[in-house]
């Protein structure tokens, strides 16, 4: 019974050691005057280069929340200290060395209107049900620059539900960074798609036969067209002009 109860001691003494938040060994702490950190948190493995047994998990405790992409978040010395004291970690001896304020700047990176306006055509031209060759693609550009955090960028386009790729329609993105999503943006386009139909080659009157060699081929804005309009010579077999039909019209 005796010897049971001096290994269970020896147990408790063991998991209380464990346990304990307690480091013996003597840490540096060194703070830099200048940083860039990624976000959302700061810790302090990033403000500072730790010496001493306990460095890698001094590294991980959390000093603050990051401030916006692009702007900067100052951390003075003592309220580094302040913050690894309240981790719960005790030290036969700290000394805090360096810089007295950090200056914590968050990475960024700018999605300009250009970026946007290039990204939306691609968009079109691949969604589109025409020749990209044959379509003129106008994006009206997004004014300013849209800040967003530093990883890896995405921006993915929805048409407005009602928009065919002709004419003028609306498109929303949403901007993800690293697979989150932060930003939401609007744009316009006017997408002007040309088809080949037939013009008349002359004036052709009321009444007469209309034959291959009165028209010509030409590419024409198909908002233009009329819905009777001809892409093909052999189509016009049997038809007679009811109206005059004007040099140049389809």
């Amino acid at each position: 019974m005796q010897e049971n109860r001096v290994r269970y001691a020896k147990v408790l003494a063991w998991s209380v050691l464990a346990l304990s938040p307690c480091w013996t060994s003597a840490e540096t702490i060194v703070l830099k005057p200048e940083v860039y950190v990624r976000g959302p948190k700061v810790f302090l493995g990033d403000v500072a280069e730790i010496e001493g047994e306990a460095s890698a998990s001094l590294a991980g405790i959390e000093l603050s929340t990051a401030a916006l992409p692009g702007a900067t978040r100052r951390l003075d010395a003592s309220y580094v200290l302040a913050r690894v004291k309240n981790a719960g970690v005790e030290f036969e001896q700290l000394d805090i060395e360096g810089a007295s304020r950090v200056q914590a700047t968050t990475l960024h990176q700018e999605v300009s209107g250009a970026m946007l306006a290039e990204s939306l055509r691609a968009y079109i031209e691949a969604e589109m049900p025409w020749d990209p060759l044959d379509t003129e693609v106008t994006i009206a550009e997004p004014v300013g620059v849209l800040v967003v955090p530093d990883g890896g960028l995405e921006i993915a386009w929805r048409p407005n539900p009602q928009f065919r790729y002709i004419g003028s329609g609306g498109f929303s993105a949403q901007v993800y960074v690293d697979g989150q999503a932060y930003k939401s943006v609007t744009c316009r386009a006017t997408v002007e798609p040309y088809v080949d139909v037939l013009v008349a080659r002359r004036d052709i009157p009321r009444g007469r036969p209309i034959g291959a060699s009165d028209v010509d081929v030409r590419k024409c804005a198909l908002s233009s067209l009329q819905a009777d309009a001809f892409e093909r010579p052999e189509e016009l077999a049997g038809y007679v002009a009811r109206t005059t039909i004007s040099r140049g019209m389809c």
